[in-house]
């Protein structure tokens, strides 16, 4: 009996780490801990450095923004990796990357932010290149909280089809839809510091770098429909937008004509898709668009292409006090203006995009001794309006461009308003697409 109970246990052992060699080995080392093998340096000529099985890059005065780079690319897949950032400098993780964007030289693509500074955005996602923020930790105080200074960290990024995921010491981050890039390289970044020489030198350290390529579904972190999270998805709802109350609005909109088929193209490499969009001018065709409003706490998000020399409004209706109180009290407006002329102009100046017309100037009160996100060429901007009753935010690019209580005496309406928003220009003209909204109760 103990001779057989021996060969049952011997059995079950060589099984269960026959199991669990299979499992590793269906994971690829990217970094050998010996060799660069794999990898090359993309957008600068200052080396990477191999340090007690450590891949090491250091700052330097003058040098631009480099990357070393993987050979291969990947679309689906789960990356591990541990960093360490004890010297404080911005740098980050790229994934899904391109060497060979139209308007940028660098590694063009998602990158896991690493931001050791007070506004402390590691995790975020961010797009290198030609698109800014795509989903920052603002709402996540978890993540923020997750990154440890002067210590090793593990960072995990999940990616598929258009559903891409960080974690930060196994703390949940960014939960971003997007499908710009389905495909690219890995990177890792050491951010270029301009002629500041106080900053040169700083290193950061990654190390246990590895991949698992075409994960199978169980691989993945389970779904959460109440993560926070963000959908850049063109004419669509994201999965989680359509469990939580979102909905496209395409077809309330007056007038109709305002709509018809249009190619976006893609700025990195110019492909493109072709979805539904808006096109309001001042000069052809209908000049402004209408929109319903149920409810008086509503969130509304528009990503808008503007033309150069544009000028025109976003008028939302604010109600009165009380719960069951649907009359308009007073219509506000959230300024457009093209903000490719803003070094001409006073950055108080509340008639710039973002702003409250002629009441408050858009800032940035998201991050910290910044100013606010300008995107100065041809790209898409996100406007987004939150409205908590009277409380009012305004958002621009991801980021908070200010906040006000109630309406403002010059803002009072006399009479009786139907609840809408209207989008109106003066002059120019925009082109508005996946406008969706949210009624909060």
């Amino acid at each position: 009996m103990r001779s057989l109970l021996f060969v049952l246990a011997l059995a079950l052992g060589i099984t269960a780490c026959s199991n669990g060699n299979n499992e590793t080995s269906r994971w690829t080392k990217l970094f050998d801990g010996e060799t660069l093998d794999g990898w090359f340096v993309h957008h600068g000529d200052l080396p990477f450095e191999l340090r007690n099985g450590e891949i090491v890059g250091a700052t330097a005065k003058g040098i631009p923004t480099r990357y070393l780079t993987s050979v291969d690319q990947y679309d689906d897949f789960i990356l591990k990796l541990e960093m360490n950032n004890a010297d404080g400098e911005n740098s980050g993780v790229q994934f899904r990357s391109v060497t060979d964007g139209l308007t940028y030289t660098g590694l063009t693509g998602y990158q896991l932010e690493v931001d050791p500074s007070e506004r402390g955005w590691t995790g975020g996602i961010f797009f290198e290149g030609v698109r800014t923020w795509q989903h920052p930790p603002i709402h996540n105080p978890q993540c923020k909280a997750a990154w440890r200074k002067d210590d090793w960290n593990d960072l995990r990024i999940e990616a598929k089809g258009e559903l891409l995921r960080t974690f930060v010491n196994d703390v949940a981050c960014a939960y971003l839809f997007d499908q710009y890039l389905g495909k690219g390289h890995i990177g890792l970044q050491i951010h270029s510091i301009g002629s500041l020489p106080g900053e040169a030198g700083a290193e950061t350290r990654w190390r246990n770098i590895r991949i698992l390529a075409n994960p199978n579904s169980d691989d993945y972190t389970p779904a959460d429909m109440s993560a926070d999270s963000n959908s850049h998805l063109i004419g669509r709802l994201s999965p989680t937008e359509k469990v939580t109350g979102w909905t496209l609005v395409r077809s309330q909109t007056e007038p109709a004509s305002a709509w018809s088929e249009q190619r976006i193209e893609n700025p990195i490499d110019g492909t493109g898709w072709t979805a539904d969009v808006a096109k309001i001018s001042a000069d052809d065709g209908p000049s402004s668009l209408h929109i319903p409003v149920s409810g008086k706490s509503y969130h509304l998000i528009a990503d808008v292409q503007i033309t150069p020399g544009t000028s025109g409004e976003i008028f939302y209706p604010l109600f009165g006090d009380g719960p069951e109180n649907t009359v308009v009290k007073c219509m506000a407006s959230y300024r457009i203006f093209d903000d490719r002329s803003l070094e001409k102009r006073s950055r108080n100046d509340p008639n710039l995009m973002g702003s409250l017309t002629g009441l408050i100037p858009a800032k940035n009160l998201s991050e910290p001794n910044r100013g606010k996100r300008v995107l100065t060429d041809n790209a898409w901007r996100r406007i987004e309006l939150k409205i908590q009753a009277e409380k009012v935010e305004h958002w621009l690019n991801a980021v908070k461009s200010l906040e006000y209580q109630g309406c403002h005496s010059s803002m009072n309406t006399s009479q009786q308003v139907e609840p809408k928003i209207k989008i109106s220009l003066d002059t120019g003209q925009v082109i508005l697409r996946t406008i969706k909204m949210k009624s909060e109760v």
